[in-house]
């Protein structure tokens, strides 16, 4: 489990969200990440079909391809 995901577990666990599904606050800390992964890949291919990157954060921002890079390379370096 990376930082977010440790970081999302600790935040259910504090609002005692899992209570609600009776779900270990981790399971659904996996299943918003993933969730998240899957919207990120939804936009990138979004960008891709209308042959357009979307600037986060206005002019002079970064893409959402940009960030998602940004991003999975800060978790591969633990960073995130």
């Amino acid at each position: 489990m990376d930082q977010f995901e440790c970081d999302l577990a600790a935040a259910v666990n504090r609002c005692s969200r899992e209570n609600v599904s009776n779900t270990p606050d981790f399971i659904l800390a996996e299943f918003m990440e993933r969730c998240l992964q899957a919207f990120e890949a939804a936009s990138k291919r979004r960008e891709d079909w209308y042959g357009q990157h979307l600037s986060i954060g206005g002019q002079g921002g970064m893409t959402a391809r940009e960030a998602v890079t940004f991003f999975e390379e800060s978790s591969n370096d633990g960073h995130v």
